[in-house]
C-alpha cells in the first residue's frame, strides 16, 4: 500500500531497519513497520522511472535501470537528488547490481557483466569473448562471503569475479593481450 506503482522488480534491505523497493514508476521507501516514508521517481530527479534492480552499500542506494544505466541516492537525503553514472551506450536494460568497495557489477540483458572501476574515476569494462560472458543476459549476481562476485546466464558456467582483481581485455581503445612488462607509476597508477 502506497507504493509508486503495484508492479514490484526489486527489494533490498537499508540499515536503518526499512527498505528499497523497485517499481516501474521509481523507487520507495519503507520504514521498519512497513509504512512508504519516501519515494524516488523521474518527478523527484530519476533518470528513468523503470527501476529493475537495487543494492545499498556505504550508505548509497545503487539503482538499474530500464534505458538509463544507474543512478545513486543518499535514501536520508533524497533531495540531494540522484548521481547518474555514465556507461557505454547500448548497454540495455541494468537487472542485476552488486556494489563492492571500489566496482560496480551490473548484470545486462544481451552483455554479459559490466563492471565500472568506482576508485579513480569512472571507467567500465564489459566483456569482449565468449569466455568472458560477452552476449549473455544475466538472470543473478551474488557477493560471496569471501567477497567473490558471482553470476549465472542460464548457461551451464556459474562465473565468479574477484573484486581486488580486474581482468580486462581492452583499455580506452588499446589492446591488452600483448603486454609483455609492467611497472608501478606515480599516483597509485601502473
Amino acid at each position: 500500500r502506497g507504493l509508486n506503482d503495484d508492479h514490484v522488480n526489486a527489494q533490498c534491505h537499508l540499515d536503518n531497519g526499512g527498505s528499497a523497493v523497485a517499481t516501474d514508476q521509481g523507487i520507495a521507501l519503507i520504514d521498519r513497520n512497513g509504512g512508504v516514508i519516501g519515494r524516488f521517481g523521474e518527478e523527484q530527479g530519476a533518470p528513468d522511472n523503470l527501476v529493475l534492480s537495487l543494492f545499498y552499500h556505504g550508505g548509497l542506494l545503487w539503482a538499474g535501470c530500464d534505458r538509463s544505466g544507474v543512478f545513486s541516492i543518499q535514501p536520508d537525503r533524497l533531495a540531494e537528488g540522484a548521481r547518474r553514472i555514465e556507461l557505454p551506450s547500448a548497454l540495455g536494460p541494468i537487472v542485476h547490481l552488486v556494489v563492492t568497495p571500489e566496482r560496480l557489477w551490473m548484470g545486462t540483458v544481451g552483455h554479459g557483466t559490466v563492471v565500472c572501476d568506482l576508485s579513480q574515476g569512472i571507467a567500465c569494462y564489459q566483456p569482449h569473448s565468449v569466455e568472458q560472458g560477452a552476449s549473455t543476459s544475466v538472470r543473478g549476481l551474488w557477493v560471496g562471503h569471501a567477497g567473490g562476485v558471482w553470476w549465472c546466464d542460464a548457461s551451464y558456467i556459474l562465473r565468479r569475479g574477484d573484486p581486488d582483481v580486474l581482468i580486462v581485455p581492452t583499455h580506452e581503445g588499446f589492446a591488452l593481450d600483448r603486454i609483455t612488462a609492467i611497472a608501478d607509476a606515480r599516483q597509485g597508477r601502473i
